[in-house]
């Protein structure tokens, strides 16, 4: 009696390792499948990359979890400027893509109408030339990790989806590598459909498999989820998971397949582990993939997507990534420091400056008088304090001692600009305005002394910068005007770099 027992008992701890092996075993042939050389880098629209998808698909079926479509398949094209054309079921070229999307009903009477969506991109970049020949981007981390781990979450919430309130959608979105356009397609058929508000968050799980060499799991977009940090620290708490929140996604260079929804002012996380791995290059290979680390994340996204699932508490912060917002806002204020090189012309004097440098900094306010993300225009003006010295030598006038001229001045300019190229309010602008400048003092430096004169100046002032998130950096250039001692006429150039960073 007391060998069963103790059978019993070895049975019972050695049960968690087992399923953990298990799930190791199914992420670590779900990766080597879909990064094997056999579908030749997934490239969007191939043969290779419908492998992929009928290959997900069958895990699907084989698990039971059912189509939120009429099909495992959700074909689309992309005809026109959002992707959303859908064609039949059945295909008969090469050319056409297909998103993978699976429901898994919740509940609650009420909340099984709302849905969280957890999705990945399988597709990946295809062949890549080079002076040895041609090479296979194979895309183990990018992404055949996140395919396999969003096909193994949806077999944890099939075994506890008792305790799911909402529903959830698993989507393994095609043709992300050439535009998002498998995530557009989704979002823009929900939207057809009149599903899509009912969306209380988009998760993208995009290169999930290098935990070992990152060191932690970032996850941005907590801010536009209440109490979002606390949600995702208490979870990977449970986990023993280290994690790295980031209020919001506002890089412009990089993008997932949150952003169509992020756009609908959805909540949306991008989960990744980071570009450790050998990103869009052939050796983004299956091996090289930490599945250990990789189903602790299966285990975290599952925890979390049930912890989201079923709390009726569960709501969206209402904020948005500056880079998601459908406009921008109407009144933007920001700090400025600015550096470069000025001279000054003094007419009656026979006098000039060579160029010398000058500093300055003070405050922005931008008034953007088109909100629309893309091509617009918008009012900025600054009070700025700035300072530079000058070296000269006079040719005619009784200071031909003089070495330095040192000028302080508060500057106030107007400037209209026009974004030229503009993603969400990011891009190029050029602006054209102009400046009134009442200077502090001028100091005449002669041997052991110095003269201090008063003026006023007015200009012009046009520019080009570049917008990059919270950031402006900017090149300007000055023509001014003004006088001394009421007589001398003096002409200022002046070209600064300024930097603003926009505190709202």
């Amino acid at each position: 009696m007391k060998n069963i027992i103790l059978l019993a008992f070895m049975l019972l701890a050695i049960m968690p390792a087992k399923a953990q092996s298990t799930q190791y075993e199914r992420l670590k042939a779900h990766v080597y499948y879909l990064a094997s050389d056999e579908l030749h880098g997934r490239k969007a629209g191939s043969a290779d990359a419908r492998k992929a998808g009928l290959y997900l698909a069958d895990q699907y079926r084989q698990m039971g979890a059912q189509p939120l479509f009429d099909d495992y398949l959700m074909p689309f094209d992309t005809k026109g400027p959002e992707a959303a054309a859908i064609l039949a079921t059945e295909f008969t070229s090469d050319d056409h893509y297909r998103n993978i999307v699976v429901v898994i009903p919740g509940n609650d009477p009420v909340l099984k109408d709302e849905y969280i969506l957890l999705g990945a991109h399988y597709d990946h970049i295809g062949m890549t030339s080079s002076k040895d020949g041609d090479n296979i981007c194979n895309g183990a981390d990018d992404n055949a990790s996140g395919s396999a781990a969003v096909v193994e979450v949806a077999r944890q919430l099939l075994a506890r989806q008792s305790e799911l309130k909402r529903t959830v959608v698993i989507a393994n979105f095609d043709a992300e590598e050439i535009g998002l356009v498998g995530s557009n397609a989704l979002m823009n058929r929900l939207k057809k459909e009149g599903r899509l508000d009912k969306c209380r968050l988009m998760m993208s799980i995009d290169m999930v498999g290098w935990l070992r060499a990152s060191g932690h799991l970032t996850l941005e977009g907590s801010s536009t989820i209440r109490h979002g940090s606390q949600i995702l620290e208490e979870t990977a708490d449970r986990h023993s998971l280290k994690i790295h929140t980031k209020s919001f996604e506002n890089s412009i260079f990089t993008a997932t397949d949150t952003e169509p929804f992020a756009k609908q002012q959805i909540p949306t996380l991008a989960v990744t582990t980071g570009l450790k791995s050998p990103y869009h290059k052939p050796g983004d290979e299956a091996h090289l993939i930490d599945y250990e680390g990789l189903s602790r994340i299966t285990d975290y996204l599952a925890d979390l997507a049930i912890t989201i699932a079923s709390d009726p508490d569960f709501k969206s912060s209402g904020r948005v990534a500056n880079k998601h917002k459908d406009k921008l806002p109407l009144i933007e204020m920001g700090i400025a420091l600015d550096g470069g090189r000025d001279a000054l012309r003094f007419s009656s004097l026979a006098l000039t400056t060579d160029y010398g440098w000058g500093w300055g900094g003070g405050a922005s306010l931008l008034v953007n008088i088109s909100r629309r993300t893309s091509n617009g225009f918008s009012l900025r003006g600054s009070a700025l304090y700035s300072q530079f010295w000058t070296p000269y030598l006079s040719q005619s006038h009784t200071w031909d001692t003089c070495t330095t001229f040192d000028q302080q001045s508060l500057k106030v300019p107007l400037e209209l600009q026009y974004r030229l190229v503009s993603i969400s309010g990011q891009g190029l602008y050029i602006g054209l305005g102009a400046y009134y400048q009442h200077t502090i003092g001028h100091q005449f430096q002669e041997a052991g002394m110095s003269r201090n004169i008063a003026d006023n100046q007015w200009g012009w002032i046009w520019s080009f910068g570049m917008r990059l998130g919270k950031w402006d950096l900017e090149a300007a250039f000055d023509y001014g005007i003004g006088s001394i001692m009421d007589a001398t006429k003096t002409r200022h150039l002046s070209s600064r770099t300024i930097l603003t960073y926009w505190l709202w």
